[in-house]
């Protein structure tokens, strides 16, 4: 037989999730017929749906453009500076490459933000 937790009285199993005395509440007992419909529905719910968002393949070229672009500027500006390190001849080079590269990284970017927004409300 089971006490209540609160009064301490006799609890009677009459189907009643409540102490008659003191209203504190009882946990419902398992029965087979609960144990069958919570089985029924965790199989009939449906399963989560896992979606990969496609890459686009522009972001990912205009990207790899750009660190190339970076990369040859600065090793073509130390190639043409030479023996003499002439920084005229690194920052003519090398400048405007990193910052077109660094442009081309930028549009990249902003074309992978545009594409994951498009998904996002499909």
């Amino acid at each position: 037989m089971e006490y209540c937790k609160i009064c301490g009285k006799p609890k009677e199993c009459d189907g009643k999730n409540v102490c008659d005395e003191c209203m504190e509440k009882r946990k419902p007992q398992a029965t087979q017929q609960n144990l069958n419909l919570s089985s029924i529905e965790t199989l009939s719910s449906p399963a989560p749906r896992y979606t990969v968002e496609p890459k686009n393949i522009m972001a990912s070229i205009l990207k790899v453009l750009g660190w190339i672009t970076i990369v040859l500027g600065i090793i073509i500006g130390i190639y043409k500076a030479d023996d003499e390190l002439d920084s005229l001849y690194f920052i003519i080079i090398a400048l405007p490459s990193v910052i077109s590269g660094i442009l081309f990284i930028a549009f990249g970017e902003v074309i992978y933000l545009l594409q994951s927004i498009r998904n996002k409300m499909k």
